[in-house]
Order: C-alpha cells, then sequence, then structure tokens
C-alpha cells in the first residue's frame, strides 16, 4: 500500500515550479496516453500546454510549452494536477461540482457535460455556498466528508446568460477559453463538511423514465451504484496497479452508503431546466 500523503489543499491555487520533466517514468506500474504513474510519483502530458511531473509531496515540477503563461497553467494544475497527486496518497476523488445544503455537502457528480457546474451554479445563486468544481476529494468515514477545495464554479456562456449572471463577475479561466469561474459569494466555514446527498446527474431519460422535461429522481440498487459511482472516480484504472483497492473499496462504500440517486435531464441545452433540477436535487 502507497503511505498516506498530506491531503490535498484546501481552498487555493496549488504551488507549483518550473523545471525540466521526463518523457516518461522509468517505475511506471500504469500507463495512459496522457498520465503515468509510480509509487510516489505522476506524470501528466496537457497537449500542447506542459509536462507535469506530480509528486505526493512538495510542488508538481512543470515543464511548459514556449509562450505559455503561468496562468493558463493554474486551471490545470488546481484540476487534474491536484487530483493526480491525491490519488497517489491514497485520496480519491469524483468527477463533479458540491455545494452546502444545509448542514451537509450535497455532491453532484456526472459524466462531461451532464450540468454538473451549472446546477451548482444555481443553487450557489439560491444561497449554497460551492464546496468544489471539477473533482470533489471525498473522505471515507459515517457519513463521508468532502474537502472544500475551490469555492468557485466555472461556467460557458450559455449558461451564464441563462442565471442572468453578469460575465463581468467572473474570471477567465483559461486565455482562448470562453470559460469563467465565478466566485461563491455565501462565506464558508471549516474544510472537512459531511456529506449528505449525492446526485448522478444525466443527460436523456433512463429506460423506462418519463417524457417530461426532468425525471423523477431514481434510487439506484447496491450493485448499480457500485459501478456508476466507481466509474465517476478520477483515475480509477490506476487503483489496483498503485495498491489502493482496499483503501479504495471502502472510500467507494463509503459513497454507496448514502444511496445515491440519479436525475436525469433532457438532452440540448440545460437552461430551461436548471430552477427544476436544482429543486429535485435538493428535495430527492
Amino acid at each position: 500500500m502507497t503511505p498516506a500523503s498530506p491531503a490535498p489543499e484546501a481552498t487555493g491555487q496549488v504551488a507549483w515550479a518550473d523545471g525540466p520533466v521526463p518523457d516518461r517514468l522509468p517505475h511506471a506500474v500504469w500507463r495512459s496516453p496522457l498520465v503515468e504513474v509510480q509509487q510516489q510519483e505522476g506524470l501528466l502530458r496537457i497537449p500542447t500546454v506542459a509536462r507535469v511531473l506530480v509528486p505526493t509531496d512538495g510542488p508538481p515540477t512543470v515543464e511548459r510549452r514556449a509562450g505559455v503563461g503561468g496562468a493558463e497553467l493554474d486551471c490545470f494544475v488546481n484540476g487534474p494536477v491536484r487530483a493526480l497527486r491525491g490519488l497517489l496518497g491514497g485520496h480519491f476523488a469524483l468527477r463533479g461540482s458540491a455545494v452546502l445544503v444545509d448542514d451537509g455537502a450535497l455532491l453532484i457528480a456526472g459524466d462531461s457535460g451532464a450540468g454538473k457546474s451549472a446546477l451548482a451554479a444555481t443553487l450557489m445563486r439560491a444561497g449554497s455556498p460551492v464546496v468544489a468544481d471539477g473533482y470533489i476529494f471525498v473522505d471515507a468515514g459515517e457519513p463521508p466528508t468532502v474537502r472544500v477545495t475551490s469555492t468557485k464554479v466555472g461556467l460557458w456562456p450559455d449558461t451564464v446568460k441563462a442565471l442572468g449572471m453578469d460575465s463581468a463577475h467572473g474570471e477567465l479561466v483559461r486565455t482562448g477559453l470562453a470559460k469563467r469561474a465565478f466566485a461563491s459569494p455565501v462565506p464558508l466555514a471549516g474544510d472537512n463538511i459531511p456529506v449528505r446527498k449525492l446526485v448522478v446527474l444525466s443527460i436523456g431519460a433512463p429506460s423506462g423514465g418519463s417524457n417530461g422535461p426532468i425525471v423523477e429522481p431514481q434510487s439506484l440498487d447496491l450493485p448499480t451504484a457500485t459501478r456508476t459511482v466507481a466509474a465517476l472516480g478520477y483515475l480509477g484504472q490506476a487503483v489496483t496497479p498503485l495498491g489502493l483497492s482496499r483503501d479504495h473499496a471502502r472510500w467507494l462504500m463509503s459513497l454507496v452508503s448514502l444511496r445515491p440517486v440519479q436525475l436525469s435531464r433532457p438532452g440540448g441545452g440545460i437552461a430551461e431546466s436548471l430552477a427544476e433540477l436544482a429543486r429535485v436535487a435538493v428535495e430527492a
């Protein structure tokens, strides 16, 4: 088993340093076109941007392409680089967003494009502080707890317009990208927040679902919930090669114990359904 590293950083920018980064890891136990991992270290390739050497402790080393600025790198360092470092140290993450509702966190997980950040922003506008966006670090427990890693939510222009927000109040996520990050206006106290609910957001009605604008939430049975949550975890294929299977199983069962529900929305634009999605997600 990999010794546990320090937990992922709380809210704020992850420090990094410029320097040479190898093309490959010599002792990698798992490789993909973009990521390699070995004990205590990972390599992340960001096409056209940089290669990043990610240790479990200490700042990542970045070898960037000519002309790539620091601001452009920050969105990657505070997203997938942070998630990779967490994984190497046995801290697992879900792909999604999270907000604080009443006395606990509502996790919104789902595949890319499902509308996770848009739903989180809708709840933020209704007074729920943002806990995480992009990757949600969850610690196993009864109940599991979520680490506050971002109080901003990244939104595309259509969602900004649908929510009646002023794009000037958001920061560009990356040079040349229309996506902007909006800070939660509600102050957030504490770091480890108990998780009260896990909603899996998907596009299109599941088999047997209604044809209405929003499909009523469906409770997932144990096998389905386990498969679904596992598939939404960050880099799950690397868990076994890194010797983290036992810790990962405990983490997974901790999330499944929340009895996740699936909430489906119609395909196409999400703007028309945001308010209803938010209501159903909170009440599910």
